[in-house]
């Protein structure tokens, strides 16, 4: 299994934003061409809505991703990470690091219509450590 987990390593609640569309996972793959993102052939509602950002307490973890792995044709397997696919991943060891982009903070009240900024957000990037793959 492959995921990724987002810990709040603070002293004081934290109030993050990740969703797939609009501030995804990216995943590095050893020896993997580049993704394609499905986010390039799909429409869809790229406003951030107030209730997107979520909220994690001091010491808390939340899992938001997990990898999708498809055996193929000759031995080679699709990777889905959210959006992203990797096609054609040989079998074997591969390593594999994800990389969390904190940009945004601004919202849009979906009944109201009113716009804010999210107070006291992280802005930054975050990468967990490389682990290794294996794909029989």
């Amino acid at each position: 299994m492959l995921s990724v987990t987002l810990k709040n390593t603070s002293t004081q609640p934290q109030s993050f934003l990740y969703d797939p569309m609009l501030q995804p996972v990216m995943l590095r793959l050893s020896g993997a061409r580049p993704p394609f993102d499905e986010r390039t052939r799909k429409k869809y509602d790229r406003t951030i809505y107030r209730e997107l950002y979520q909220e994690l307490a001091p010491g808390e973890e939340r899992e938001l991703l997990e990898a999708e792995i498809v055996a193929g044709e000759g031995g080679k397997y699709e990777v889905r990470w959210g959006p992203f696919r990797f096609g054609d991943v040989k079998r074997g060891a591969t390593t594999a690091q994800a990389i969390w982009t904190s940009a945004r903070d601004e919202w849009v009240d979906r009944d109201s219509g009113e716009r804010g900024r999210m107070q006291g957000i992280w802005k930054g990037t975050t990468r967990s450590r490389v682990v290794e793959v294996r794909l029989p």
